[in-house]
């Protein structure tokens, strides 16, 4: 298990559940915990599977970020969805969840915002995350 994010307001958490050669993918058990003045969530998403190629992209694309004034980087699930997606603007970051079910029924989304120095440490974070691939 490592930690994402971990500020005042925003801890995610991923923690590897399982992993296939074939693709070569990755599935994370992502906890996800919003605690703001008057509004909080505590959000479980089982067995998020990313292919290893896209955990790649949002980490290289994260450190890119960091370095322009405004943009924006996702990480993908295998099912096409963005799960994660940082943007910036004028320097500014926030971060935007999304979790679908697998039916199709329904779906959570929330937004936080980051400290400016957040895109590099969720980069960093990725680089410490010992991968297989």
């Amino acid at each position: 298990m490592f930690y994402l994010v971990r500020n005042k307001e925003l801890e995610i958490t991923m923690d590897t559940s399982g992993v296939d050669d074939h693709i070569p993918s990755i599935a994370f058990d992502i906890h996800v915990a919003l605690n703001k003045l008057y509004q909080s969530a505590n959000i479980i998403s089982k067995e998020c599977w990313f292919s290893c190629e896209a955990i790649d992209t949002f980490q290289n694309q994260l450190y890119d970020l960091h370095h322009v004034t405004s943009g924006k980087v996702a990480l993908i699930d295998l099912s096409e969805n963005s799960i994660f997606e940082v943007t910036k603007v004028d320097s500014t970051l926030k971060i935007l969840i999304n979790f679908q079910d697998t039916g199709g029924v329904g779906g959570i989304h929330l937004t936080s915002s980051l400290q400016p120095t957040e895109a590099i440490e969720i980069y960093d974070c990725l680089t410490k995350f010992e991968k297989w691939w």
